[in-house]
Order: C-alpha cells, then sequence, then structure tokens
C-alpha cells in the first residue's frame, strides 16, 4: 500500500514541482530511495551568545493580540535564515500552539519573535521572525548565563557560527533526485519549525 501511494504522489507530483523532500525516521530509511529519493546531510549550527541582557517578553498564543504580534512578525519572515518557509502559519501554530506554547518570545526593540527555550547554558532558537540583528535578538532572549546557542534554521550568512553535521536517524531528510537540491552543495539545516 505504501508503495502504491509513493508512485501515486509522484506521479502527480513530480512534474509540478521544482523539488520534492520528506523526512523519514529510522524504520524507513531503506524505503525511499527505491523512489529516487536521497539523504542528505543537514548542518547544526552554534554562536556564542553576547552577554544575556533580558528584554524578552514571552507571548501567550492564547491572547489574541499576542497571537496577532506573532502572526505580524511571521509574515516577516526569518531574515537570518539561508532558508525561508512561506505561507504555513498553521504549521508553526501547531508547534506554538502546544508542546512549545512556553517558548514563544517578542523581543520589542528588535520588533521580532524569537521561538526559543534554554537548555542549561544553551538556548535552543528554533526559529525568529523580524528583526535586524541576530546576536541582539539572541542576547535579549537568552537566560543569564547562556554560553551559547544553537539555531533551528541555517544562518544566511553568520561567520561566528560553527557548522556540525546532525546524524539523525530518526528526524532524516531525503530529497528528490532529479530536481532542485539547495542541500547537495551548501550545509544547510531545514527550519526546525517546520518538519512535518
Amino acid at each position: 500500500m505504501a508503495k502504491r501511494l509513493m508512485e501515486e504522489v509522484l506521479r502527480d507530483w513530480a512534474d509540478r514541482c521544482d523539488g520534492m523532500f520528506l523526512f523519514a525516521n529510522e524504520t524507513v530509511l531503506d524505503f525511499y530511495p527505491q523512489f529516487g529519493f536521497r539523504r542528505e546531510i543537514q548542518y547544526q549550527y552554534t554562536l556564542p551568545v553576547p552577554t544575556a541582557r533580558g528584554g524578552a517578553r514571552k507571548l501567550s498564543v492564547d491572547s489574541l493580540q499576542d497571537l496577532a504580534l506573532l502572526r505580524a512578525c511571521y509574515k516577516r519572515g526569518n531574515p537570518f535564515s539561508a532558508l525561508q518557509v512561506v505561507e504555513n502559519f498553521g504549521l508553526l501554530m501547531f508547534y506554538c500552539g502546544s508542546f512549545l506554547k512556553d517558548c514563544v518570545y517578542y523581543i520589542p526593540q528588535q520588533n521580532a519573535v524569537a521561538v526559543a527555550r534554554q537548555e542549561g547554558p544553551v538556548l535552543q532558537c528554533m526559529d525568529i521572525f523580524g528583526g535586524s540583528d541576530l546576536e541582539e535578538i539572541l542576547s535579549q532572549t537568552a537566560a543569564p548565563g547562556t554560553e551559547r546557542a544553537t539555531l533551528g534554521f541555517a544562518p544566511a550568512g553568520s561567520s561566528a557560527c560553527c557548522a556540525e553535521p546532525i546524524s539523525d536517524d530518526s528526524d532524516a531528510l531525503f530529497v528528490l533526485a532529479g530536481k532542485e537540491n539547495p542541500f547537495s552543495h551548501r550545509q544547510l539545516h531545514f527550519p526546525d519549525l517546520f518538519h512535518t
């Protein structure tokens, strides 16, 4: 059944798109290559965080005013990301309305929203919407004592970042061969909040 479904999807969509990708867990790593999908390496980006200054305000997605603020910032996209996902606010809300509900912050000085959580001395910044200064956003979102931040996206051009390959069989990226594949020649990271 799964094989027929994949064949049908490829038949319907292969000529109607520039590229096709999917995420696979360890149970199907050998399945998707049968259909021309190639596993690609993603990279985790880390950078030092300047002294944490605070100043970010936690948003409540249950508040209509805060939700409108999140939506307005989302429409500006992530100016720091090498890959952009657009017009998918519903998927963002899947994350921000459930298990990341307490991880949405507004940074007024940057007019930006960061979706981030603190893990000891590490700020896990899953995404940013709006703003103009990445380091300032991280500094204002981070708790005191934060040493570094991991990014849930590939930065468009921060030389302060360190990139390490991710080896995760539970969330492996596959891209259809013969189509556009930005991962084949660049060290990228598909934005964390837009995995399905």
